[in-house]
Parts: structure tokens; sequence; C-alpha cells
């Protein structure tokens, strides 16, 4: 899968089709109130998906918090990759 830089238009596109999603020190992050064992289980279905991509987000579950962190974990800047992951989650996004 390509890791090209996206672009500012690409980024706005992204932004037009994800509005939960924002950029915050160089990383697409998602945030949204979850019940933790939704959160846990969400993490079980999307992993498979993740492991197959080779792409793995940072995510942080506590008692009602879900925030999750997208960036190319070996590049500067988000890529084409990163979209492609924010899809991914939001197409199986627990709330």
């Amino acid at each position: 899968m390509s890791r090209r830089a996206l672009s500012e238009d690409e980024l706005a596109g992204l932004f037009a089709r994800h509005p939960q999603w924002h950029v915050e020190t160089g990383r697409l992050v998602r945030e949204d109130q979850v019940a933790f064992a939704t959160a846990c289980a969400w993490l079980g279905q999307i992993a498979p998906d993740c492991d197959a991509m080779d792409h793995h987000p940072v995510i942080t579950v506590t008692y009602d918090h879900l925030r999750v962190e997208v960036f190319t974990h070996d590049r500067d800047y988000l890529t084409t990759w990163d979209e492609r992951l924010v899809e991914l989650l939001d197409e199986r996004w627990p709330v």
C-alpha cells in the first residue's frame, strides 16, 4: 500500500468525509465517549485488519473514553496509508 504524503487538498477531502477526525501534533486523532467493554470488543474486531495492513494505530482506552491516533510511524508526514486506516476504523467505529 502506498505511503505517499497526503496533499493539503487530500487532507481536506479526508476531513470532509470523516469530520470526527482532526490533526494533533502531526497525527490524525479521533476521540469518543465509549464504554470500556465496548472499546475493548472493538479492539478485538479491528486488530486482524490492522495486522493485515501492517499499520497499527495508537489506542487509549479508559473507563468511558476511546482515543485513536493514526500516523505512519516511519514518516514525518501523514500518508495515503493513514487515510486508508482512518476509513477502516470509521467503518467499524463503536459509536
